[in-house]
């Protein structure tokens, strides 16, 4: 192993470092490809729906509780759906009655956790009906 791949390593980091001379014959490095290999994905605990039961002009709002090994900040992206149909998706963690859903249908949503370097595994919320 190099030094210079030893030192990436010693930091936690992966990529190519390279050693070369200058115009002036003075040494010179570039580091490419860096990536942090310490990073952890995060998870989901648990995920909370309220109101429940749920009226069709209700707002529907998913409470996430996760983790990080890290502490990174975390970001979350949502799928909703509506009767085993994906309604929307994106970064909301609400969903309206009025707009999406009536008062016999089922209502779930899937949260998927994002440090920013990874993504951790999807959760699966419960029925609300």
């Amino acid at each position: 192993m190099t030094p210079s791949r030893s030192i990436l390593l010693a930091l936690g980091l992966s990529g190519c470092f390279y050693i070369g001379k200058d115009a002036y014959d003075e040494r010179v490095g570039t580091v490419e490809a860096v990536s942090d290999t310490n990073n952890s994905a995060p998870s989901i605990i648990s995920l909370a729906l309220s109101p429940d039961p749920l009226h069709t002009d209700d707002i529907l709002t998913v409470d996430v509780y996760d983790f990080d090994p890290d502490d990174d900040a975390l970001t979350h992206q949502f799928e909703w759906y509506v009767n085993g149909t994906k309604v929307t998706e994106g970064e909301e963690n609400t969903l309206s009655g009025a707009a999406y859903f009536n008062k016999t249908d089922t209502v779930n949503v899937v949260v998927t956790p994002s440090d920013g370097m990874a993504q951790g595994e999807p959760a699966f919320s419960d029925v609300v009906e």
